[in-house]
């Protein structure tokens, strides 16, 4: 990938601030999450959506493949 980091959050606040500043500075495009089951991918996700202005739930894609969310006139997609 071009851009790309690994980043260690050590509790749920690290990955609401993780949240933030994808919000405040990543205004399109693709974010690729890698980690194992339980690792927080969907934590992050629902976080970034809740700050994008998401209101209700944000499932977990493990098993539907993928959810679809419009938010404010814009189409994400959680794989």
């Amino acid at each position: 990938m071009q851009y790309s980091f690994n980043l260690a959050l050590n509790n749920e606040q690290d990955t609401q601030n993780l949240a933030q500043v994808l919000a405040t500075h990543f205004r399109s495009g693709v974010i690729y999450l890698i980690g194992d089951l339980g690792a927080g991918k969907t934590t992050l996700t629902r976080y970034l959506l809740q700050i994008m202005g998401r209101q209700g739930a944000v499932k977990s894609a493990t098993y539907t493949l993928v959810e679809p969310y419009s938010i404010q006139g814009k189409e994400v997609f959680h794989f």
